[in-house]
């Protein structure tokens, strides 16, 4: 038997969260990495393939998109869609307690541990 924890967000901190972590990976030249990666060799197929930011920096490095602003806007909505989707998804499973991140997430999920160790789930 197993306790699968997860965990929910409000909507617009959701939003920000991932507009927060997009924004470190690009500011940490994630578009550099994947500039040197294709100057080593790494095929666009490849790079296309690896997920949404390499995606979408591969598409922006070839000219699809007009401008970085446009890229952007284009990449961060589509993450918001992923996770929208990927909510969907796991909201399907039955198994999984879902814990609320805006109300002391810490101390719930410690009650529901301590509540599955005891047998109590």
């Amino acid at each position: 038997e197993t306790l699968v924890l997860g965990v929910t967000w409000p909507r617009e901190e959701l939003y920000e969260r991932i507009r927060v972590r997009l924004d470190r990976r690009l500011t940490e030249n994630m578009i550099g990495e994947v500039e040197g990666l294709r100057a080593a060799g790494v095929s666009d197929d490849f790079l296309y393939r690896l997920g949404l930011e390499y995606r979408y920096i591969l598409l922006y490095l070839q000219g699809k998109f007009a401008s970085y602003e446009a890229f952007y806007e284009e990449l961060f909505k589509e993450i918001r869609h992923l996770a929208k989707e990927q909510m969907t998804w796991f909201r399907k499973r039955t198994d999984i307690v879902w814990i609320d991140m805006k109300d002391d997430p810490l101390g719930r999920a410690l009650e529901k541990i301590d509540a599955f160790l005891k047998g109590e789930s």
